[in-house]
Order: C-alpha cells, then sequence, then structure tokens
C-alpha cells in the first residue's frame, strides 16, 4: 500500500469537491488517517461547504465525493477507504469534539 502525504490527500479531497460541487465551494479540508472497524486504512475527510437546503441532494453529493476519492486513491495505489463528512460554518468548528 502506497501512504499518501497530507498534503496530497487535501489535494484529493479539493479536486474531488471541484469536480463535484464547484470550484472554490469546498472553503477548507481536513484528513485525519486512520483505521476502520475492522482494521483497515482509512482516511477521513471534513470538508467545510456550505451543503445545499435539499437532504437527499446533499447526500447525493457527499457520496459522490467519497467515490471519486476513492478513485484516486486507487489510482495512486493506496488502499484506504475514505469517509466524508460535510459540514457548513456552524459545525466546521465542532468538528474535532464530534
Amino acid at each position: 500500500m502506497t501512504e499518501l502525504s497530507e498534503s496530497v490527500l487535501k489535494e484529493i479531497g479539493f479536486k474531488a469537491a471541484q469536480e463535484i460541487v464547484g470550484d472554490g465551494r469546498a472553503e477548507a479540508i481536513e484528513v485525519t488517517p486512520g483505521v476502520d472497524h475492522t482494521g483497515k486504512p482509512a482516511y477521513y475527510f471534513a470538508f467545510l461547504i456550505e451543503q445545499d437546503r435539499d437532504p437527499s441532494l446533499a447526500a447525493l453529493k457527499r457520496t459522490r465525493l467519497a467515490q471519486n476519492i476513492r478513485d484516486q486513491l486507487v489510482q495512486s495505489g493506496d488502499e484506504g477507504y475514505p469517509f466524508v463528512r460535510v459540514l457548513g460554518h456552524r459545525d466546521w468548528g465542532k468538528r474535532l469534539s464530534a
């Protein structure tokens, strides 16, 4: 498995956000490497994006973000699975305690 640096992971996240939600919509990204509940490599992405008012549309974009990131990770030779959270300004400061 390839281990990607935090800066490369953020680039992957910004690229995915640009393709899925549009230019400049992702104001910030935080990536934390870790493991999932089975002990396999995982990445926990948090995006600062003001979400759509339609919850089903927001859920679809979050799913597409995760799929796009997963595709980029696989192309890079990384087996980590991306878990994605999309937060608005109100919740961004609370992300560490959640």
